[in-house]
């Protein structure tokens, strides 16, 4: 049943246009306009339910909140939020809460790569999925070799993990400044 939301506001978003329907003429989506300024899609079910308040800038803001109280001992950043995540970690790495939080000690809780603290990558939005650390692992043993900000981890999966494309890039920013 189609109920027209143009106008109507949820949390943080005004609801300015309707979009369309999926495939199955079942979803209908809404262009809202977020009080940050923003535009975001959104499918009705969201809207109605309550689980989308804004373009994302409400979650941001009260991570911001979140680690200026309580640093890194914010329950939002504490890693591997869930008991989801960690079982997909543990699927995937066979990677424990325990041996996920020695390698923040020891990496000091910064990149591998970038070597920017938390804080600084959360800042810089170099994290992603709830702001924890992705896990770096070789693809084809399943070593777990460190934990990285996500851009870095995008680096090193975009050049397939090549030490020569890596080089190349070094080579290339040295010449080119």
């Amino acid at each position: 049943m189609f109920i027209d939301l143009v106008g109507q506001k949820f949390g943080r978003l005004l609801v300015i246009k309707f979009i369309g329907k999926n495939k199955n003429n079942r979803n209908f989506y809404w262009l809202c306009l977020c009080s940050c300024g923003e535009k975001t899609h959104v499918h009705t079910s969201d809207l109605m339910l309550r689980k989308t308040k804004s373009c994302g800038c409400y979650s941001d803001e009260l991570s911001r909140i979140r680690m200026s109280v309580q640093g890194s001992k914010a329950p939002a950043y504490k890693h591997g939020l869930s008991n989801t995540r960690w079982k997909n970690r543990w699927q995937l790495y066979h990677l424990t809460e325990s041996d996920y939080k020695k390698l923040v000690q020891k990496q000091l809780n910064c990149c591998a790569i970038c070597k920017k603290s938390f804080q600084q990558c959360f800042e810089e939005k170099r994290l992603v999925q709830y702001v924890t650390w992705d896990v770096d692992h070789d693809h084809k043993t399943g070593r777990v070799r460190g934990l990285l900000c996500h851009k870095c981890n995008s680096i090193l999966g975009l050049s397939n993990e090549s030490i020569d494309t890596l080089l190349n890039a070094i080579n290339y920013l040295k010449q080119n400044g």
